[in-house]
């Protein structure tokens, strides 16, 4: 921790230095806080590189198979600690990311626009809301000195000029959780979503290319789980009372194939059951962009993850395995809403629930329609999500 402290002392003045460099707006950058391709950054960077030929758009990651990866499809892409990624991250006037201004260069980010894209519908509490919230630790002097150095150079997710929402309905809860202004608040819809609507070059990776071979083939009812990632850290699978047996029999007798999601973090947990051995139950790679595979699930399965909102907009059935839900509104950041008012679904909290539930969307029942499509509407816009891509570029144009 000191040493990062002190790399981050020493970094001050040339984020600093960085106001005086004169910034192109022809140049934009992307980048992912987690060094993949994927989420509203990737969309809102294909749709720029495919339709605005007069914007330079790059992107930037840590990862250099990645960055050659990108190179060779086509696409202008840099590492982010190379001499002409360095310069890039100098000249660009905008900045594009959905978490923090890290996702590209923080320290070469002074003068630049930046756009926070965010990355879903928060149901969980976030930035400034949230119980833990690392720049409020008060844990040691470290942090109370990093809380202050965080303050002096705007490290965190509030060092934004722009910052995407999906409904008039969410404007107040962003502005709170973000400390942001209406200035700084446009409405327009996630990027990812389009893929719902229409085609995108260069949506689907190589390495997604198996799933979406699968998944066309398929004669099975595919269902997709997603939960959300816990702060306590506890995978999913590590959930006392689940059966993987029993679910896979489960499955299996009634022809569903049940694709798991899991965070990217949760997906490092090493201490978990082994999937190999349950042929109804497949685990999607990680590092995988999960959107472009949505529509071809018949349902959805999650607890507390914001994927259910964005999947509102196809209007298919979702399933609530909330199986620790008391102790996740105990332990965890807390949540926005009642739980039971924004869930239009089943709420599971035991295995068998949960694949009662699961057996009921296969036979085609179905009671959560109405609650669905009112839910959408109101965390979508009234379940405008088509032209968000445009809407944002315009709004940047406009501003830089």
């Amino acid at each position: 921790m000191a040493m990062s402290i002190l790399y981050k002392t020493i970094l001050v003045p040339v984020y600093l230095i960085s106001y005086i460099f004169p910034r192109s707006g022809q140049i934009w950058l992307f980048g992912d806080n987690n060094q993949r391709f994927a989420d509203n950054s990737k969309y809102l960077f294909l749709f720029v590189h495919n339709t605005k030929k007069n914007i330079k758009a790059v992107w930037i990651s840590k990862d250099k198979h990645l960055v050659a990866l990108l190179q060779s499809k086509g696409y202008s892409a840099e590492y982010k600690f190379s001499p002409k990624g360095l310069y890039l991250g100098l000249r660009a006037k905008v900045y594009i990311h959905h978490s923090l201004p890290s996702s590209i260069n923080f320290w070469t980010s002074g003068g630049a626009f930046i756009v926070n894209l965010w990355h879903g519908v928060p149901l969980k509490k976030i930035g400034y809301d949230a119980k833990k919230h690392k720049i409020f630790s008060k844990d040691t002097k470290t942090y109370t000195f990093e809380k202050l150095l965080r303050r002096l150079t705007q490290w965190n997710s509030s060092r934004f000029d722009l910052l995407v929402v999906t409904s008039k309905k969410l404007i107040p809860q962003m502005k709170q959780a973000f400390r942001s202004t209406d200035s700084q608040i446009l409405l327009s819809g996630y990027p990812r979503n389009q893929v719902f609507f229409q085609e995108f070059a260069g949506s689907i990776s190589d390495r997604e290319e198996v799933l979406r071979a699968t998944l066309d083939e398929s004669n099975m009812f595919n269902v997709l789980y997603a939960p959300t990632f816990r702060d306590s850290g506890q995978h999913p699978l590590n959930y006392s009372e689940l059966d993987l047996q029993k679910l896979n029999d489960f499955l299996s007798s009634n022809r569903i194939m049940l694709w798991m999601k899991f965070h990217l973090l949760e997906s490092k947990t090493g201490d978990r059951p082994d999937l190999s051995k349950y042929p109804n139950i497949q685990e999607v790679d990680p590092l995988s962009d999960i959107y472009p595979f949505l529509p071809k699930m018949k349902c959805l399965i999650t607890d507390y993850s914001s994927i259910y909102i964005d999947y509102l907009l196809l209007n298919r059935p979702v399933v609530f395995f909330a199986y620790d839900l008391k102790q996740y509104m105990t332990d965890d950041r807390g949540m926005y809403y009642n739980y039971d008012e924004v869930a239009p679904g089943v709420i599971a909290t035991n295995q068998d629930a949960m694949q009662k539930a699961l057996y009921d969307v296969c036979i085609g029942k179905d009671e959560y329609v109405e609650e669905r499509m009112v839910l959408r509407d109101r965390f979508h816009n009234n379940g405008v999500a088509e032209d968000a891509c445009e809407i944002i570029f315009e709004k940047v144009m406009l501003q830089i």
